[in-house]
């Protein structure tokens, strides 16, 4: 069992590395916006332990959402779409990485359930009309 734990892992791992390569996030083609300093897009108060940084780019964000204590927890947050520079009013998100439902309605984005120590990455886009 622990070599199909490893294999598992390291699946998980090099699909990881690969939407961060996708993203190309070190060639200065997004704009960050740290947790600290998130004021401006994100528009309500998260719980103490929950964080939300943004990786800006033309036509997508990619929001990295944590769960920075021992429960796991949702996280909802009330976006502000002109501030992450994404046009229109209907939006897609994505969850990257794992399969946990997340939502994003009305500018509300939803991530049920991460787990404790935790983050997820969720990638939002303008819908076509």
């Amino acid at each position: 069992s622990a070599i199909w734990w490893s294999a598992l892992s390291l699946e998980s791992t090099r699909n990881h590395y690969a939407i961060l390569k996708e993203m190309d996030y070190a060639s200065g083609k997004h704009r960050f916006i740290p947790y600290w300093n998130n004021g401006e897009v994100v528009r309500n108060k998260l719980h103490n332990a929950d964080y939300a940084s943004f990786y800006l780019a033309p036509g997508e964000v990619i929001a990295v959402l944590m769960n920075y204590s021992k429960d796991s927890d949702f996280i909802e947050l009330e976006l502000n779409p002109e501030k992450l520079g994404l046009p229109g009013t209907r939006f897609s998100a994505e969850n990257l990485f794992n399969p946990e439902t997340v939502s994003l309605d009305n500018g509300k984005l939803r991530l049920e359930a991460i787990p404790p120590y935790q983050y997820r990455a969720v990638r939002i886009k303008p819908i076509e009309k």
